[in-house]
């Protein structure tokens, strides 16, 4: 891969320098087996040197990579995970305080991109070309760090190389250049998310379309997922009537007909066929009518390609549905009764379903009993809540270790409980609540859930503000988990950053 593709990260930490100092061995194991053990030993003296200082300058440079072969340098390529580098896991950190942090995208992003420059450079200069393979994975790492303009690039290499891209190649690309599920999702599809969309000189959708017909004409045979990202690309710029057509020429899913209650015949793509639909299927359909202000034919769809297609209903994909019904409650544009969060609540942890909510999914259903004034049936829901809370606290600190679980556990532990002071802060607050409640529920509120609060606690009586002072002892400052930064971005989403959305 050219150096102008890639930009090198030249600062490396001692730690880095130690492992590379390792590994920079490690990877030159090429040739018999005898040989293979004698580099082994090597490189295990070789790093008990450097941790000792007894490694001479010139034995730092010794550079074994031209006894790599064609798979070995593919292996480490492959093993350059964006997972590894990108998550929100690998981008969590403590810092000198012993608190977490979350490192930025963009930071993190461009110190794996220069771990990829080195491998795939390295490769090319030892005399080896890259395959679809590689250049799939690349692709699926430009997408990971939001990067369009790599994915560009790669993909004009691989033409001029002459390598024919496949089915997976096709779809890294078209993800990177039109997004995934998580791409965006806390907007709403209103007349200003379409204006901003339809500025560029080719939006979203057009982009999966040409792409899409260039699979064609060279004879790729798209997949499930290729359609996934055709429907995400139509809802984007509101091509609702694109995403129901799709459903009924590829899954044979009458939309309209499924308003009506009529069931369609039996499934007409068998279980081995590339286009059978999959979990990430079902998160699409909930994703292209939730962000489409049509929630009813989200949940109806689903539902519908799950029982038709034995295809089980993932946790996501009911975060994604208890999301965007909240959503349809709540200003700016509410068009559900406010109900709606509990019912479909109801259905997802009832049989057939029983889905065992997290902490987040609870958000949604806290938080909408206490806008309806509901404060009992809210403490209730509460109280199951911090079981869930407790459970996972205990579980997770059974198995953690190392300083990067440390920090996830860390970080996963305190999103939680500045959600659960959120809780806590609007019951005491009480807004529209009735005149007894300040005299009556406050203060159990603030008793069981006296952990989670802070040192400050406001609450609202008839004829005043009440202000409590619990004293610094009890200060402690809450996690940003909700990012509203306009008008038109619905309520809820803040919260929901994990990456099984992904």
């Amino acid at each position: 891969m050219p150096s102008e593709i890639f930009s090198i990260s030249k600062k490396r930490s001692e730690e880095e320098e130690e492992r590379r100092a390792g590994t920079h061995f490690l990877v030159g194991l090429g040739g018999n087996e005898q040989s293979r053990q004698q580099d082994s030993q090597t490189c295990i003296q070789s790093r008990e040197k450097y941790k000792s200082g007894e490694l001479r300058e010139e034995e730092k440079r010794i550079d074994l990579t031209p006894r790599l072969t064609a798979a070995d340098f593919s292996g480490v390529l492959l093993s350059l995970r964006p997972s590894r580098y990108v998550s929100l896991r690998a981008r969590t950190y403590l810092n000198d305080r012993g608190r977490p942090r979350l490192s930025p995208l963009r930071i993190s992003y461009d110190g794996f991109r220069g771990r990829l420059h080195a491998v795939s450079v390295q490769m090319e200069a030892n005399g080896y070309q890259m395959g679809v393979h590689e250049y799939t994975h690349l692709l699926n790492c430009a997408r990971a760090g939001n990067d369009r303009v790599l994915a560009e690039q790669l993909w004009r290499r691989m033409a001029a190389a002459g390598v024919a891209p496949d089915t997976w190649a096709y779809n890294s690309y078209m993800a990177a250049l039109c997004g995934t599920v998580t791409s965006k999702r806390e907007l709403r599809v209103t007349e200003q998310t379409l204006a901003m969309r339809s500025s560029t000189p080719e939006d979203v959708r057009t982009r999966a379309v040409t792409i899409y017909r260039s699979m064609i004409d060279r004879g790729v045979v798209p997949n499930s997922m290729t359609f996934d990202l055709l429907l995400l690309a139509m809802s984007r710029m509101g091509d609702i009537k694109g995403v129901c057509r799709t459903l009924k020429e590829v899954w044979d899913v009458d939309v309209g007909a499924l308003a009506t209650g009529k069931e369609t015949a039996p499934p007409v793509v068998g279980k081995g066929s590339p286009l059978y639909p999959t979990q990430h299927t079902l998160l699409a359909v909930a994703a292209a009518f939730g962000s489409n202000n049509d929630v009813e034919s989200a949940v109806r769809t689903v539902d519908h390609l799950a029982r038709r297609y034995k295809v089980p209903i993932s946790r996501a994909t009911w975060a994604m549905l208890l999301n965007w019904t909240y959503v349809a409650t709540r200003p700016p544009a509410p068009y559900l009764p406010k109900y709606s969060p509990v019912n479909l609540w109801g259905i997802m942890t009832a049989p057939p379903y029983s889905v065992a909510p997290t902490i987040e999914m609870y958000d949604y259903v806290v938080r909408s009993l206490i806008a309806r004034k509901m404060p009992k049936q809210a403490i209730a829901v509460i109280n199951d809540a911090l079981k869930i809370y407790a459970a996972g606290v205990a579980s997770i600190e059974q198995h953690v270790g190392g300083s990067e679980k440390e920090a996830w556990r860390r970080r996963m532990e305190f999103r939680e409980r500045s959600m659960v002071r959120r809780w806590a802060e609007l019951l005491c607050l009480g807004k529209g609540m009735r005149p007894w409640y300040a005299r009556t529920m406050v203060p159990d509120v603030v008793r069981k859930l006296d952990w989670f609060l802070g040192d400050r606690i406001t609450y609202v009586t008839p004829t005043a503000f009440i202000t409590l002072q619990r004293g610094k002892e009890y200060w402690w400052r809450p996690m940003s988990i909700r990012r509203r930064k306009r008008t038109w971005m619905p309520l809820g989403t803040g919260s929901k950053e994990m990456d099984y959305l992904d």
